[in-house]
């Protein structure tokens, strides 16, 4: 595969490929995104041929967003929900809070569904076609 067009933001793990900007995404594999897009451009009984595909296709990596709230931002909030309902009996964390709070957070975002692009890759699409579906070519 050409990767030469290669892109990245960060070193997350990628967990979805998606090639159209999709609204879900679904793809967990870089080629079964790229074969969804470039299948769903592809008219039926048509040779590859006479084909109108691109060139190229530009697949994007998706990696979790990280995390958009903090151990202290959920220390903050339990404090001050215990403290109207119940009193402020306590000024600071302990570190036991502190620690169940940051694996809260780390939990809770491992399985947090949203994310964002991360890589981009630029694949010559006759190089991708012939390594990954050669049955295409076959007239």
């Amino acid at each position: 595969m050409n990767n030469g067009g290669r892109s990245v933001k960060d070193k997350r793990e990628i967990v979805f490929w998606d090639c159209m900007d999709s609204e879900t995404l679904v793809h967990e594999d870089q080629d079964e995104a790229i074969e969804f897009f470039l299948d769903s451009m592809m008219k039926p009984l048509v040779p590859i041929g006479d084909q109108d595909l691109p060139e190229t296709v530009e697949v994007k990596g998706y990696a979790r967003v990280l995390a958009g709230i903090t151990a202290d931002d959920v220390l903050g909030y339990a404090f001050d929900e215990l403290g109207s309902e119940y009193g402020y009996c306590q000024d600071e964390p302990t570190e036991s809070q502190k620690k169940a709070a940051a694996d809260f957070v780390e939990k809770f975002m491992a399985d947090y569904p949203a994310c964002e692009p991360v890589t981009t890759e630029t694949v010559d699409t006759m190089e991708w076609i012939r390594e990954n579906r050669p049955d295409w070519l076959e007239e």
